[in-house]
């Protein structure tokens, strides 16, 4: 089970763009086992930080927003990482891997809660 929903990434791309971003030149398709790596391994990421904190894995029916936008971001770092395996990495998107990280570790450390989990 991942914290994504597969429709948070097609509000903030188009499904050409997601395709594009998946490994496909012209596209059309989106590589939907790349999406699932990439999002597989945010929450791994989710995970390692806030086990001591929280009782993770989150149940699917109970991920609290703030993961939920965690896993997003850094699952579109991941994709990045692996589309621009051999070039640069867009700033944005380094950017937005220091933030999901940063945030993640002030959860950590408690400086942030997250939302009552049901």
């Amino acid at each position: 089970m991942s914290y994504l929903i597969k429709n948070d990434l097609l509000l903030e791309f188009s499904e050409s763009e997601l395709a594009v971003l998946t490994g496909e030149p012209t596209g059309k398709t989106i590589n939907w086992d790349r999406v699932e790596f990439a999002s597989l391994n945010a929450d791994k990421a989710i995970d390692t930080y806030l086990w001591n904190i929280y009782q993770v894995p989150f149940a699917e029916e109970s991920v609290p927003s703030l993961v939920r936008k965690l896993s997003l971001d850094l699952t579109v770092v991941y994709l990045h990482e692996i589309l621009y395996k051999n070039s640069e990495i867009p700033n944005a998107i380094i950017w937005r891997r220091i933030y999901a990280i940063k945030m993640l570790k002030d959860l950590r450390d408690k400086k942030i809660i997250l939302e009552e989990i049901k």
